[in-house]
């Protein structure tokens, strides 16, 4: 047991000292032990800390999949700092939005992005880190257990995205019930599946290296390749396998691997999906925004029954509390949808800058004193088992390949465009397979066949459309508001 008390940094600490030529880092043909990775990341921090990075400084963090990704984010942690994990792929104005919004005051990347944000920011570049022997004087920055951790940045519908704060606390009760969970130790190998500007990457890397598993660093041009990809997970003998239901709906895995376990998230998981690898791995199907701290509730199929119509999204995960509550404010009994909202010790801190935001999602909790409550805007039910279905959403937001998206964001970037009219997105699709259509009128009357190209320079890939639909007007309805 973790404890109320402890932070990500005291908890690694221990994994190094327990074992530290345990291997804690594979990239291909790369290994790092938790001994060779405490060291680089002390590096690190001193290399931050002569940078005049102190305890509270938000640094964004842009380093394509490698050990030194790995290392940055312990070196910011260890030189007292706040890590903010931005893909590189995202488009340079998102980039720089995040930047400025988070009030991050330096940016930690390698020579290949530096040029780019040069003069937008102070960077700091990785190749610039020099071995030095007084990282052993380093000690671990005086950590508490509200402190921030990291930000990461999810859609909003004012056309910006929102960052949302979690804190040591948080992620650390959040770790612990899913190591306990899964029953992970030092034998495990658990695949960095996730891009870093999604959630779900931190539950891998954390879950591993607060454990004392191996954390499996892949390419991105070896996921979208199936065999590349099959035979990574053999090669490497990975065991713990987390992705969307999209991606392994996109594969068929290899009898021939080392996997023990599969986790899917993010999206609507098919009962096809699980009734084709619950026989020979266990299966997990889990929920959680990124306020809640990556996930709240989580499902253990069991392999002797059949799913015919919805897989569960289970019960809460140890140190949460859901209740499910109805128009009036009351709890909706079993069977009854009503809006998920969450409590507990994984609730994030809020959202940088934005009070009336966080006053409006993080409620006084009315089913028990002195809480808070996250208000997701999920309509869920109790369905048998006291096990929570998951139905869909309040209001528009939709979740695409894993992503979580307001469609509102992508109305208001693509009307900012020129010659654009009106803008309305939704998403299209049966089932768990959903498209983004944007429907769209122009100042000229005739379509923009460049629209998906122009829209590319503004949003990231997951948020673009698929479809892009000229019409000449909108139907509206009495209030004036499309129909």
């Amino acid at each position: 047991d973790y404890g109320v008390d402890r932070t990500v940094l005291s908890l690694f600490a221990e994994q190094v000292l327990r074992d530290p030529s345990a291997l804690a880092i594979v990239f291909e043909d790369q290994v790092l032990s938790y001994r060779e990775l405490d060291g680089l990341s002390n590096q690190m921090a001193l290399f931050l800390i002569n940078n005049d990075v102190t305890s509270g400084t938000v640094i964004g963090l842009m380093i394509d999949r490698s050990p030194e990704l790995i290392v940055g984010i312990l070196g910011i942690l260890k030189a007292g700092g706040t890590y903010l994990p931005i893909d590189s792929a995202l488009p340079e104005e998102r980039v720089l939005y995040m930047l400025d919004d988070s009030g991050a005051e330096f940016l930690l990347t390698s020579s290949t992005y530096l040029e780019k944000y040069l003069n937008h920011i102070s960077v700091l570049n990785i190749a610039e880190v020099k071995s030095d022997n007084r990282t052993s004087e380093i000690g671990l920055m005086t950590a508490e257990v509200n402190d921030l951790l990291y930000i990461i940045y999810t859609s909003g519908s004012t056309g910006k995205p929102k960052g949302v704060m979690v804190s040591n606390g948080s992620l650390v009760n959040f770790i612990q019930s899913q190591k306990n969970l899964f029953k992970i130790d030092s034998s495990d190998r658990i695949l960095q599946f996730s891009t870093i500007s999604f959630d779900a990457s931190v539950e891998q890397i954390w879950l591993a290296l607060l454990s004392g598993a191996g954390l499996v660093l892949v390419a991105k041009d070896v996921i979208t390749d199936q065999k590349m990809f099959n035979d990574y997970l053999r090669v490497h003998k990975v065991t713990h396998l987390h992705t969307t239901p999209s991606f392994l709906e996109s594969i068929s895995l290899s009898e021939a691997n080392s996997l023990k376990r599969i986790i899917t998230g993010g999206e609507v998981c098919k009962p096809e999906l699980v009734n084709r690898y619950v026989k020979k791995y266990d299966f997990y199907n889990k929920y959680g925004p990124t306020e809640a701290t990556i996930s709240c509730t989580i499902f253990h199929v069991d392999d002797t029954i059949g799913y015919g119509s919805m897989v569960p999204i289970g019960r809460p995960i140890a140190g949460s509390r859901v209740y499910v509550v109805d128009g009036y404010g009351g709890l909706s009994p079993m069977g009854v949808a009503g809006e998920l909202c969450v409590s507990g010790l994984g609730l994030a801190q809020g959202y940088v800058g934005n009070e009336k935001l966080t006053a409006e999602k993080f409620v006084v909790n009315p089913f028990e004193e002195n809480s808070l409550m996250y208000r997701t805007g999920d309509l869920v039910r109790w369905g048998p088992g006291g096990n929570l279905e998951f139905l869909g959403r309040v209001d528009d937001q939709v979740k695409i390949r894993g992503y979580r998206i307001e469609p509102g964001e992508i109305e208001v970037v693509m009307g900012g465009l020129e010659g654009v009219g009106q803008v309305l997105v939704v998403a299209r699709g049966d089932g768990g397979e959903k498209a983004l259509v944007a429907y769209y009128t122009t100042q000229s009357g005739e379509a923009i066949p460049d629209l998906k190209e122009r829209a590319q320079e503004l949003l990231p890939d997951y948020m673009l459309p698929s479809y892009y639909v000229h019409l000449s007007s909108f139907l509206l309805t009495v209030n004036g508001k499309i129909d």
